[in-house]
């Protein structure tokens, strides 16, 4: 993988004083951030099970009680 990034000279000593601190190499520590921040943007396993179960309900409405009044939801779901 290979990618190019423009930054100033400030920005540049940052990221190579936090590269430091973790004894990586400015590349390595890119690459450890960026794989960070992809990863940090899939859903976990809950997340995933809980977007299915929201199609699943919307292609089947039969499958789960709907609202139309907020209040209403939230008075029932905490009772």
């Amino acid at each position: 993988m290979t990618y190019t990034l423009a930054m100033s000279a400030a920005d540049e000593a940052l990221i190579e004083r936090y590269a430091a601190r973790e004894n990586l190499s400015v590349p390595d520590f890119m690459l450890r951030a960026t794989l960070e921040k992809i990863n940090a943007q899939q859903p976990n396993q809950e997340t995933m099970e809980a977007l299915e179960e929201v199609r699943r309900m919307k292609a089947d409405p039969s499958l789960g009680k709907t609202y139309t009044d907020v209040d209403a939801m939230m008075r029932e779901l905490l009772a």
